[in-house]
């Protein structure tokens, strides 16, 4: 699954992590304010599968990591890449959740 890392203000909640979910609409900004990504988030769960060598099933990976979804229209080490940083700065994003009733 894929998440953000809250603000400074919120670090300290006992959720410091906001779980994107499908028709959440997500804003990603690049280092220097430039908008990466801005729209609906709509998980592929298809798009990039292999063979899993310990259970056997078709899952999704990027960059040798198994992912659970992959934006629609997006490459998945494209749409990883925007998670999994390495030593490179974190993007800054803004999401709004869709209500859901639990």
């Amino acid at each position: 699954m894929w998440a953000l890392i809250k603000d400074e203000r919120t670090k300290k909640e006992n959720k410091p992590l906001e779980l994107i979910e499908a028709g959440d609409y997500l804003v990603i900004y690049n280092l220097d304010n430039s908008i990466i990504f801005r729209g609906k988030i709509i998980p592929d769960y298809k798009t990039g599968q292999r063979k899993c060598v310990i259970s056997g099933k078709m899952k999704q990976s990027a960059f040798d990591v198994w992912i659970c979804w992959t934006q629609k229209g997006w490459k998945p080490e494209d749409w990883a890449s925007l998670f999994i940083r390495g030593k490179r700065p974190f993007l800054k994003a803004q999401l709004v959740k869709v209500f859901r009733n639990r």
